[in-house]
């Protein structure tokens, strides 16, 4: 009996669909320009919500919140690299996860998914020949048709374990972005609750631009405000302040002569 040409469907590498992911990106620092009222610079807007103690707190807590989920993310991949074994060929580390050291550690698991796969397979392999040569068929077309059957079995788990990668890793990306997303959606709602805050105690930008609605997903408009010296509708308090009124003006004078625009709105202060 002839024996079959060997055909292999294995590779080096993990098997798996192509993943292309972009980054989720948040900046805690930034001033959405959906929250800055037209005609106004984002040092104005900036300016104004950092005297508001209500809204440093909360970016405070954002960035925290941020790091957290950056150093879950993280752990997570780092986690799953090495219980797993390395990476797919075609996997994309787009936030830089897997440093060289951790692939190193990942690779020389040998307790790892793609080292079982891999010494099962050899096994199999080896336990074919033995078989085939204790009955004097190892030149027989068995030899090819097992090791056939055997190389597409490995070639199958292998692609199963690299969804099973890619899965996990989904998970935990998705973990990551889902926390971004709500900081970016938070951030614009508290800027506006801050705004609203402060423009309530009576603060205007030069030209009294008041704040849009909580809420509101255009930029805000500008309302004109009655001023009695036309040339000088700078940050002006309208109405007797309260001690923690006066408290957040006082800090409001220290952050304005911080600034280059600052300057100029200090004599209306």
């Amino acid at each position: 009996m002839c024996q079959r040409t060997r055909r292999s469907t294995t590779s080096g590498s993990w098997q798996a669909g192509r993943t292309q992911t972009t980054p989720a990106t948040f900046d805690v620092n930034a001033i959405p320009q959906v929250a800055i009222p037209q005609g106004q610079t984002e040092t104005d807007w900036r300016n104004i919500l950092n005297a508001n103690s209500d809204y440093m707190g909360w970016r405070l807590g954002a960035g925290q919140r941020a790091d957290t989920a950056a150093a879950n993310r993280k752990a997570a991949l780092r986690a799953l690299a090495v219980r797993y074994g390395g990476l797919p060929a075609n996997f994309q580390d787009v936030y830089g996860d897997i440093t060289p050291d951790i692939s190193s550690v990942a690779g020389a698991n040998p307790l790892s998914f793609y080292s079982r796969t891999n010494r099962d397979y050899g096994q199999s392999l080896e336990g074919l020949k033995r078989s085939l040569a204790a009955r004097g068929a190892l030149q027989s077309g068995d030899y090819g048709y097992g090791t056939e059957q055997l190389d597409y079995q490995h070639s199958a788990d292998l692609y199963d374990l690299s969804n099973s990668f890619l899965g996990q890793v989904q998970e935990a990306v998705n973990a990551y972005g889902g926390t971004l997303q709500g900081l970016n959606q938070e951030q614009i709602d508290q800027i506006r609750q801050a705004a609203q805050s402060v423009y309530g105690q009576g603060y205007r930008l030069p030209d009294a631009t008041t704040p849009a609605p909580a809420g509101s997903t255009t930029a805000p408009s500008d309302t004109p405000v009655v001023n009695p010296t036309p040339t000088a509708p700078s940050v002006t308090p309208q109405a007797p302040l309260t001690p923690e009124q006066q408290a957040q003006l006082d800090a409001l004078r220290r952050l304005l002569t911080t600034t280059q625009t600052g300057t100029q709105y200090q004599q209306f202060i």
